[in-house]
């Protein structure tokens, strides 16, 4: 009943199965392979590391000049022309909110200066929050003294006049300077 190919004994067809067997995997295996490889390649896109074909002097210069950005930290003074602005004339209160809000973060920035001075040693990283900087300067803070609320509150304030959408007028900017006054004489 069972018929065999002339030429063809068993062993021949389990060899010819084998093969293409094994034929599949590796190209199975390399088409793999070639995806994976070009994925890569265009998950970076057209972008090249900076200083990329550049001789190693100048990439060691580049690769400096990239590091020292961590270290600089500026903080631009908006009022510092005329900080005597009477912020009570505004008539539209976009401006008024826009200008308390300049008016609140040179406030803080010119607290910062009065701490840098009196505490010449301590210097605020630029990855440090203002938070974590004032907690840290006033050594003798514990976690629930009256100094450690009003740096709370004075950095939730100016976490308002500088990040939040909310309107920010003339009783949020009270308060700031009034919270400022308490500290500056603790």
């Amino acid at each position: 009943m069972t018929e065999e190919l002339p030429g063809f004994s068993g062993i021949t067809i389990v060899i010819f199965i084998a093969c293409g067997v094994l034929t599949f995997i590796i190209l199975f295996l390399f088409a793999k392979r070639e995806i994976t490889r070009f994925s890569l390649k265009n998950r970076r896109g057209p972008h090249v590391p900076i200083g990329h074909d550049a001789p190693k002097a100048l990439r060691r210069e580049i690769d400096r000049r990239l590091n020292r950005i961590t270290e600089l930290r500026l903080e631009p003074r908006s009022l510092e022309l005329d900080p005597n602005l009477d912020l009570s004339t505004e008539s539209k209160q976009r401006t008024s909110s826009y200008l308390h809000r300049i008016k609140a973060v040179d406030d803080v920035k010119r607290f910062e200066e009065k701490i840098r001075d009196k505490y010449p040693a301590t210097r605020q990283k630029s990855i440090d929050t203002l938070r974590f900087y004032l907690i840290t300067v006033v050594v003798g803070a514990s976690p629930g003294s009256k100094k450690t609320r009003l740096i709370h509150r004075l950095c939730d304030a100016y976490n308002h006049a500088r990040h939040s959408p909310k309107d920010f007028g003339a009783e949020e900017y009270n308060q700031l300077v009034s919270v400022l006054a308490e500290l500056q004489q603790m």
